[in-house]
C-alpha cells in the first residue's frame, strides 16, 4: 500500500553561497503554488524565525524546509536497473553501493532518484552521494542561521531529471564555485540518460583540457559498455560570460557544432525543486535519519515547553486576576461592612425614635381616652339603665357594670349595640364589645328584686385617638 502524500502549506529553500544566505519562500497550498518572498542575509545573520521556524500553527499548516548542498560537494552516477518496487530497488542499490561509492560507505550519505528510460522494463537510477563530513558542516551552517532542514538536496538534480531527452546530446551545465568551475556532464543517448558526472575544474585553459580529457575517457567507457557508438552533439548551459572559453574548447573536441543555452535562474530551479518536493515527485533526500529524528524531537519538545510555558503564564495571570479580584472584593466587603455598621446605627436610632414616637403617640391617645369613653357611654346610656361601676384597664379595656329594671332588660341590648357603633370623631371608638351579661338580683330574706344587673367589656380602638 502506498503512503499517503503529506499536504504542505508552505515551502522554504535555503542556499548558502558565501558570503550570503539565500532564502526562497513558496506558497505550496492546493489552490496555488507561487513564490511568496525572496530574501538574502549576510553570512552569520540568523534567518527570520517567522518564516523558517515551526510553531503550533505548522501542525495544521505544514511547512517544509529544504536545504541545498553545493553541487561541487556531490558525486552523481547513473545506473541502469530493472524496473521494480521502490523498496526492492533501494536494497539492490545498497548491495552495489560499496562498488559505486568513491568513498567508504561509512563516511557517506546517499540517496537516489528514478529517471524514466526508453528501454522497456528498465529504469535509470541517479545515485547521489555526498561525504558525511560535508553534510555535517552544511547542517551546522544552517543551524547557526536558525534553519532546521527537513530535506537536503542537490539543486542541479532537478534540472537533470527534467532535462529534454528527445535527442542525443552531451549536456554540460556550467556554474561557478569560488575560484573554480563546476560542470555537470550528462550523456543522453536514445532518450536515456546513460552517464552523469560532476567535475570541479580550474577556470583556465587547464580546466578546458581536463574537461575534454574526461569526456574522452567517458566516450571510451561508453564504447566498451556498448551504449555509445558516435559522439553526439554538445550543448553548453550557463551564463554567457562563463561559457565562451569552454564552447571554443568543446567545439575543437566535438565533430558537431556546440550549442549554447542560457542557464536556468536560481529562482526557477528553486520553484522546480519546491514543486517536486511538495508534490512528492522527488524522493532524493540526503538528510541523515538521526538529524531528522533530532529535529523532530526538538520540535516536539519545543512545542511541549511552549505549551507548558503558556499554561504557566495563564496560571500566573489567573492567580494575579484572582488576587486582584480578592483584593477588590475585600475592599468592597470592608466598604459594605462600614455601610452596614453605619446603617445599623441609623436603624437603631430610627427604632429608638419610632419607639419614642409610639410612646408619645400612646400618651397622646390615652390622655383623654378615659374622659372620652365616659362621655360617650354617658351620652349613649338609656334613661332606664343605671351605671354603677366604670373601670378603665391599661388604657385599653373598659368594663361597665350597672342595673336595669327587669322589665327593661332589652334596653341593655340596645345600649350594647349603640356602643358597638359609637364613634369618636370619624373613627370607631371600640374595636370590640363583648356580649352583655344580665343577671337578676336577689336579696336574702326579702322578696325578689325587680332589678337585674348587667355588664360587658369594651376594647378600645387605639387608632381612634
Amino acid at each position: 500500500m502506498s503512503k499517503r502524500k503529506k499536504k504542505w502549506h508552505e515551502c522554504n529553500i535555503v542556499q548558502v553561497v558565501e558570503p550570503t544566505t539565500h532564502l526562497w519562500q513558496f506558497n505550496a497550498s492546493d489552490r496555488s503554488f507561487a513564490l511568496k518572498s525572496e530574501l538574502e542575509e549576510s553570512e552569520g545573520n540568523p534567518l527570520p524565525q517567522k518564516i523558517v521556524g515551526k510553531t503550533w500553527k505548522n501542525l495544521i499548516q505544514a511547512r517544509l524546509n529544504i536545504g541545498w548542498i553545493p553541487e561541487s560537494q556531490a558525486f552523481l552516477r547513473t545506473i541502469q536497473m530493472p524496473e521494480c518496487e521502490a523498496e526492492e530497488l533501494k536494497q539492490m542499490l545498497e548491495f552495489q553501493l560499496e562498488k559505486l561509492s568513491p568513498a567508504p560507505v561509512s563516511q557517506i550519505a546517499w540517496t537516489y532518484e528514478v529517471i524514466e528510460s526508453a528501454v522497456p522494463g528498465q529504469v535509470t537510477v541517479l545515485l547521489v552521494i555526498v561525504e558525511s563530513e560535508a553534510i555535517e558542516k552544511q547542517l551546522e551552517g544552517f543551524e547557526e542561521a536558525g534553519f532546521q532542514a527537513d530535506r537536503l538536496e542537490v539543486p542541479w538534480c532537478h534540472e537533470l531529471i527534467t532535462l529534454d531527452r528527445s535527442s542525443d546530446k552531451v549536456w554540460i551545465r556550467l556554474g561557478e564555485h569560488q575560484d573554480e568551475v563546476v560542470a555537470l556532464v550528462t550523456w543522453v543517448l536514445e532518450k536515456t540518460v546513460q552517464n552523469v558526472m560532476i567535475l570541479r575544474l580550474p577556470n583556465s585553459d587547464e580546466g578546458t583540457l581536463s574537461l575534454t580529457d574526461q569526456l574522452d575517457r567517458t566516450a571510451w567507457t561508453g564504447e566498451l559498455e556498448g551504449w555509445l557508438s558516435t559522439i553526439p552533439a554538445v550543448t553548453v548551459c550557463g551564463d554567457t560570460s562563463l561559457t565562451g572559453p569552454w564552447v571554443e574548447a568543446l567545439t575543437a573536441w566535438s565533430a558537431h557544432p556546440v550549442e549554447s543555452e542560457k542557464s536556468v535562474s536560481p529562482n526557477e530551479i528553486a520553484t522546480l525543486g519546491a514543486r517536486r518536493a511538495t508534490r512528492g515527485e522527488s524522493v532524493a533526500n540526503l538528510l541523515p535519519e538521526e538529524h531528522s529524528a533530532r529535529y523532530r524531537q526538538q520540535y516536539i519538545d519545543g512545542m511541549w515547553m511552549k505549551g507548558v510555558g503558556t499554561m504557566v503564564l495563564f496560571y500566573i495571570f489567573g492567580v494575579l486576576i484572582y488576587f486582584v479580584m480578592l483584593e477588590w472584593m475585600h475592599r468592597d466587603s470592608l466598604d459594605l461592612q462600614t455601610r452596614v455598621r453605619t446603617t445599623a446605627v441609623q436603624y437603631t436610632n430610627v427604632l429608638k425614635m419610632r419607639a419614642r414616637i409610639d410612646i408619645l403617640q400612646e400618651q397622646v391617645d390615652l390622655k383623654f381616652s378615659a374622659l372620652e369613653c365616659l362621655r360617650i357611654i354617658s351620652e349613649e346610656l338609656p334613661t332606664e339603665l343605671s351605671l354603677d361601676t366604670f373601670k378603665f384597664h391599661m388604657g385599653k379595656t373598659l368594663s361597665l357594670y350597672g342595673k336595669v329594671p327587669t322589665t327593661d332588660a332589652g334596653k341593655v341590648t340596645d345600649y350594647h349595640r349603640a356602643l358597638i357603633n359609637a364613634k369618636s370623631g370619624e373613627n370607631k371608638l371600640f374595636a370590640s364589645v363583648s356580649d352583655p351579661t344580665i343577671n337578676a338580683s336577689r336579696s336574702r330574706g326579702r322578696s325578689a328584686s325587680t332589678d337585674s344587673r348587667w355588664s360587658f367589656t369594651c376594647e378600645l380602638e387605639r387608632s381612634g385617638f
